[in-house]
């Protein structure tokens, strides 16, 4: 009886081999994005269709520019440090398409770097271990998805709370959006917002739950309408259960961060300022985190675009422009050097609601103290100088000879 050679196993393999790979290429999701016609207008009702999506990881979108302008598709927020770190498309003419897979779950901003008032947003999220949450509004008006990142809620940690407004029927964004939003533990209210502005469809609700928080919670949207219309506490809502899982022992606490405050000269906003490290050193990377919040009301603001500048003896050590601020807060990094040490004046102006080109005199300064590094020499002389009495202090205690 003849045996087969090993060459002849591996060819008669191969086809079964390749079963798999082509199963997945075959199976594998895409999703079709278009840039619309129009989309290079800020009044235009639709920029991208749909303008947010949730895929599987593993799936690919695709962006069709159908606009007669020049678009790009640009991961991040407009004018955000990492924006372009993810993706970035480059000039997409009109016909022409972009493409890119997204792998890992997470919630996925985009914009156009031409247009910065064109966003989109892509959620990625399997079924397993993610929450995501949707249904109809009690007055059928309104689709909402909800999704909880990280998908476990853990009681004393940040939670990240992503709604997106749809229309039932045609599942397209509904822009403009107004709604109040509410956290609860039966009947205890735990978070309390009102008349917050989706203007995009989408947007983002930060919230961080106390330890006693833990269990099932409701999150709750009502007294949902559009902008242009009388508010009615009646009309629409919709309640969503979610648990919080309970939060571990705590850890020692270390000094609490300096938090700086000011009114903007408008006096239309109160800035809060934290950096950390607490003492700023030159060499060392400096991280100042910004809070905005509504001047009458004490609400978060959100939207926001403000200019970002620190200034020491009249020099601009750095000028940021447009810097933007979606959830009411954002992260400025710096590094000093050895030159830049002393009183220096960090500087956040021209605070705006996007997409407002214009300037405003919403502006308010910070003044912090670079500690300059405590020179090489002085430590060498000072260490020669305690070596020197020590040893001076044991050759006393030597007998004499």
């Amino acid at each position: 009886m003849k045996t087969m050679s090993s060459t002849t196993k591996i060819v008669m393999l191969l086809p079964l081999l390749l079963v798999p790979i082509v199963l997945n290429n075959a199976f594998a999701e895409e999703f079709n994005i278009a840039i619309v016609k129009g989309a290079a207008f800020p009044e235009n009702i639709k920029h991208y269709d749909p303008a947010y999506v949730r895929v599987n990881p593993g799936a690919t979108v695709v962006w069709t520019n159908d606009d007669k302008s020049v678009h790009t598709v640009t991961s991040g927020s407009p004018g955000a440090k990492d924006s372009g770190r993810l993706f970035d498309s480059g000039f997409i003419r009109t016909g022409a398409t972009f493409s890119h897979t997204f792998d890992e779950e997470g919630i996925f901003d985009y914009h156009c770097w031409i247009h910065p008032w064109v966003i989109g947003r892509v959620a990625v999220s399997s079924g397993a271990g993610s929450i995501g949450k949707i249904a109809v509004t009690e007055g059928d008006r309104f689709r909402v998805e909800l999704i909880a990142l990280p998908p476990i809620i853990e009681a004393g940690k940040p939670t990240s709370f992503v709604l997106s407004f749809l229309n039932p029927v045609t599942r397209d964004t509904e822009r403009n959006v107004v709604y109040d939003f509410a956290v609860m533990k039966g009947d205890q209210i735990i978070v309390d917002r009102k008349q917050v502005n989706a203007w995009t469809g989408i947007t983002t609700e930060e919230v961080v739950l106390e330890r006693e928080h833990s269990g099932t919670l409701t999150v709750q949207l009502s007294n949902i309408h559009f902008a242009t219309e009388p508010p009615d506490p009646t009309k629409d809502k919709i309640s969503f259960t979610i648990d919080v899982a309970p939060a571990p022992e705590p850890k020692p606490k270390g000094e609490p961060l300096p938090v700086m405050t000011q009114q903007t000269l408008g006096k239309k906003f109160f800035i809060e300022m934290v950096f950390a490290p607490t003492v700023i050193e030159p060499d060392k990377s400096q991280t100042f985190a910004l809070s905005f919040f509504n001047a009458e009301t004490g609400v978060v603001e959100r939207n926001l675009l403000y200019d970002f500048t620190i200034v020491k003896d009249g020099q601009v050590l750095v000028n940021r422009e447009s810097r933007s601020a979606p959830s009411g807060t954002a992260v400025e990094d710096f590094t000093f050097n050895e030159d830049q040490t002393g009183s220096v004046t960090v500087k956040v102006s021209n605070v705006r609601v996007f997409p407002d080109p214009g300037r405003t005199a919403e502006e308010a300064e910070f003044s912090v103290n670079v500690v300059p590094e405590f020179p090489l020499g002085i430590m060498l002389i000072a260490t020669s100088a305690i070596a020197a009495m020590v040893l001076f202090g044991r050759f006393k205690k030597l007998p004499h000879l």
